[in-house]
């Protein structure tokens, strides 16, 4: 969505509707809003870079609900570098002080991370609805999985830069008028004419080319509404019906129950133990498509604030005149709120992956290769439990096996003791 672009528009408009240009060293927004893109920029590179390079470091890692995960952090990795750190400062800055191409890359970095993380979570929740809805296929065609899932993301990426394509052809520099000059600073001819406007020119980066229209900007705000919210919402909301009604139909036969009523009593203890591994691949599953479903559910509250607004603003006919204080906090809100997306995925995985959680402390308490365990002693013995365990930001049972405690002759390591006080 563009977002910096309008708000410097409605920035504008507002200003001269009212009782003049308000100088924006008097505006609270001018102080607040930087802070928080400070806090988003932050986070997200952090989390973000965290994530790849975990992904990218441990091969073992790298399965099929993986590589969707990994292509969320990078689509969010791509509008907190090239989109950010312009955006933040719409609030700090009269005029666009970057030039139209820093324009037109911005609002076309932001709109394809849009495209991306919406469309990712789309296809995330088909992988999702395959494994749990009809394992034993997802099962048999494993092997092809990855390929397909490479060219799902490549597909993903083509078609969220095709639609990205208008933000970088009609993205333009407007010039509006600003603050008054005083006929002091006002520069004269020999003749004492007053030359220039009378006010400062304001310069916004803005994705609406005027000669297209007053209809133009309806339709493309109506468009990415349906296209990058909607319809994807409502593709995700028919696959987790799907499985929540398989699941619950499953609830009523355990798998393995019949075979255990059947088999000869030798065989008790090799039926039960595969009850067990059916069991735990079905948790394992569930739990992925539990994550997934908080990812969904985060994109769709952070990016609902700002299509509310853009809706009335551009669909009512007296929003302008309409325009207050309360619309204005709320714009705020929904602004800066659509930009925490790029940060907050990080952290949802953080808090529902164990794996990812100890690959993180880890990673930054330098618990896997660094000097901790290069002081000899006790220590260096410990090293290579800290290596063990499932090394996927996702645990798939059915695709790992691996010890998920380290422990060593009665004494944890030093990875195990920071993983259960965090």
């Amino acid at each position: 969505m563009t977002v910096s672009s309008q708000q410097l528009e409605l920035e504008n408009e507002v200003n001269l509707s009212s009782n003049g240009y308000v100088a924006y060293s008097q505006r609270p927004e001018t102080y607040i809003v930087p802070v928080l893109f400070g806090v988003i920029f932050l986070v997200g590179i952090i989390g973000n870079g965290c994530l790849i390079f975990i992904f990218c470091r441990h091969k073992s890692m790298r399965n099929l609900p993986n590589l969707y995960i990994f292509n969320l952090a990078v689509g969010d990795l791509l509008v907190l570098l090239c989109s950010v750190p312009f955006t933040a400062t719409i609030y700090t800055f009269d005029s666009w002080p970057y030039g139209e191409f820093v324009c037109k890359a911005s609002e076309f970095a932001k709109d394809t991370s849009v495209g991306v993380s919406v469309f990712t979570l789309t296809a995330l929740s088909f992988e999702r609805y395959s494994a749990i809805v009809k394992p034993v296929e997802s099962f048999v065609t494993n092997s092809r999985s990855k390929l397909s899932i490479i060219i799902c993301i490549a597909g993903i990426w083509l078609i969220s830069i095709g639609l990205a394509l208008p933000a970088v052809l009609f993205s333009h520099l407007l010039i509006q008028p600003g603050e008054k000059i005083s006929e002091t600073e006002r520069i004269r001819d020999i003749n004492g004419t007053l030359l220039g406007p009378p006010y400062h020119e304001i310069f916004i980066c803005y994705p609406f080319p005027p000669e297209f229209g007053p209809a133009y900007p309806k339709i493309v705000v109506a468009s990415r509404l349906l296209i990058h919210y909607c319809l994807p919402l409502l593709v995700i909301g028919f696959f987790y019906t799907i499985m929540a009604r398989h699941l619950i139909q499953s609830l009523q036969v355990i798998p393995g129950q019949a075979t255990l009523e059947t088999v000869l009593p030798v065989r008790r203890r090799q039926a039960s133990e595969i009850s067990n591994n059916s069991n735990k691949n079905r948790e394992s599953r569930i739990k992925v498509a539990k994550m997934v479903q908080y990812f969904v559910v985060l994109f769709a509250i952070c990016f609902l604030p700002m299509h509310i607004f853009f809706l009335w603003f551009h669909f009512d006919p007296r929003s302008r005149e309409n325009f207050n204080n309360s619309w204005n906090v709320f714009r705020i809100f929904g602004f800066v709120l659509a930009y925490t997306n790029s940060c907050i995925n990080p952290i949802a995985l953080y808090c529902v992956s164990t794996n990812f959680r100890k690959h993180f402390n880890r990673l930054l308490c330098y618990c896997s290769d660094n000097d901790v365990f290069r002081s000899g002693g006790a220590s260096q013995s410990l090293r290579p439990d800290c290596r063990q365990g499932d090394h996927s930001l996702v645990e798939l049972r059915g695709q790992h096996t691996r010890p998920s405690e380290y422990t060593v002759t009665g004494q944890q390591t030093l990875c195990q003791s920071f993983d259960e006080r965090c």
